[in-house]
């Protein structure tokens, strides 16, 4: 999927990510960071399916605000866990987002499960 990630802000990248998984009917979304950035994947029925990749800037964008709808604490060493309600499209969700660190950096993990 190609998409502009320049005219998105913290908040519009994120739900842009959370809205497409579940509409994909993912039960989670990980975000792995790489060199440029980072890769992110949708797990559709136990399958791994790449969405897209993201520059570094977005990433920071999606951890940013991953960490604040969760209210974790970026001082913290990490693994890091946190919940949050979502509503999207008038259904609600319960998120769970998990920041973890790993040999590249910082991976993110948000599991969505419908109310």
């Amino acid at each position: 999927m190609s998409i502009d990630w320049g005219q998105f802000d913290e908040v519009g990248s994120t739900e842009l990510v959370i809205s497409h998984a579940i509409e994909c009917g993912a039960k989670d979304v990980h975000i792995v960071t790489s060199q440029k950035g980072a890769d992110i994947f949708f797990v559709c029925d136990d399958t791994i399916e790449y969405f897209c990749s993201v520059p570094e800037s977005t990433r920071e964008q999606l951890f940013q605000y991953a960490r604040l709808l969760a209210t974790i604490d970026p001082y913290r060493s990490l693994p890091q866990c946190g919940y949050c309600n979502y509503r999207d499209n008038g259904a609600e969700f319960n998120l769970t987002i998990e920041l973890s660190a790993a040999s590249n950096g910082v991976n993110l993990c948000i599991s969505i499960c419908p109310l």
